[in-house]
């Protein structure tokens, strides 16, 4: 099956001027930071070209603005997810090891107050859930593996500015 690429669901790289990625952008957003000499096209696609009105432009696959955009960076902790419990654990029942990690365990259950944390949560297969039911793993005679960690990430930082209306 081919997948057919057009100018509405093409994606194109962006990089700041001293090349570090910034993020991603549709074709028709590079075509016009690239028409009004804001960006540069770095990397095109030789097969492919873009109509416009002023001809035939390079496909672009990567672009690089012309001038460095100040990108506030902060490293903090990633928000929490069900989907990003499974990951940090690798997909491991981090109570047998053994088996795929499904499902998400509470350690302190939230029937007993037990919340929706990175240090209370983690993968577990249906079998160990199941067995530890709403219960502590002592409760349950069942040994947590590992202690759960918050995982960290750089994430853009909130400017702090607000657009007036």
């Amino acid at each position: 099956m081919t997948t057919i690429v057009t100018a509405a669901t093409a994606s194109v790289k962006v990089l700041n001027a001293s090349y570090q990625p910034l993020t991603n952008t549709t074709l028709d957003r590079a075509i016009a930071l690239f028409i009004t000499n804001r960006a540069e096209i770095e990397e095109s696609d030789p097969l492919r070209r873009v109509r416009h009105k002023n001809g035939w432009l390079p496909w672009p696959k990567v672009i690089r603005m012309i001038k460095y955009i100040s990108v506030n960076i902060e490293y903090g902790p990633e928000p929490w997810s069900k989907a990003g419990v499974l990951k940090r654990d690798n997909y491991k029942c981090a109570y047998c090891t053994k088996r795929r990690g499904e499902t998400i365990d509470h350690i302190l259950p939230r029937a007993q107050g037990g919340q929706n944390t990175w240090e209370n949560t983690v993968a577990s297969c249906k079998s160990c859930n199941n067995k530890k039911d709403n219960r502590t793993p002592e409760q349950a005679n069942m040994v947590l593996l590992f202690q759960p960690t918050v995982p960290k990430r750089f994430h853009f930082a909130k400017s702090g500015k607000s657009k007036k209306k």
